[in-house]
């Protein structure tokens, strides 16, 4: 498990082990969520800009704010990525 000094500072790997161990957090940052995807952060920051366009209509990846910073229940992360297997598989939004 990472510790709370880990990720306070970001200083986590970001390997397919740790990824093992992303799943355990109930919250996640930008940063964890793009590992435990395997995207680049800025492919994620990407889509949250996308998202936010009111033309946008495909599924939405939920987030908060604490500060500047924004965050990720595990379960909201998961709900996403089934929607958007869906969306690709031709199902619905």
């Amino acid at each position: 498990m990472i510790s709370a000094a880990e990720i306070a500072t970001g200083d986590y790997e970001t390997s397919h082990d740790h990824t093992a161990r992303l799943v355990q957090l109930p919250i996640l940052s930008v940063d964890q969520v793009a590992a435990l995807i395997g995207v680049p952060i800025s492919t994620l920051e990407q889509q949250l800009t996308r998202q936010r366009s009111e033309a946008y209509a495909g599924p939405r990846l939920r987030s908060f704010r604490i500060g500047r910073r924004r965050f990720f229940r595990h379960a909201a992360v998961l709900q996403w990525a089934l929607d958007m297997e869906a969306v690709e598989m031709g199902g619905p939004a």
